[in-house]
């Protein structure tokens, strides 16, 4: 899991996109997959991995977002 040690808004954002995107192909992949018969445990750990890593991103923008409004 990558670590922020500054809270680049508009890197955030971009990450979030970039990761919402990585989880909609995963989502599409890891049913097909499961639909042919094949193990999907690996990659849903993986799609896991993600959804964490988006909800920590999101969090970071939710936060950065209550700083900008407190500062307003």
């Amino acid at each position: 899991m990558p670590t922020y040690e500054t809270t680049d808004r508009y890197a955030l954002i971009a990450r979030r996109s970039v990761l919402v995107q990585r989880l909609d192909d995963g989502d599409r992949r890891i049913a097909a997959a499961r639909e042919s018969g094949a193990d999907t445990v690996r990659w849903e750990g993986f799609w896991l991995n993600l959804l964490d890593e988006y909800v920590d991103v999101s969090r970071l923008i939710e936060a950065d977002g209550d700083a900008l409004d407190i500062a307003a």
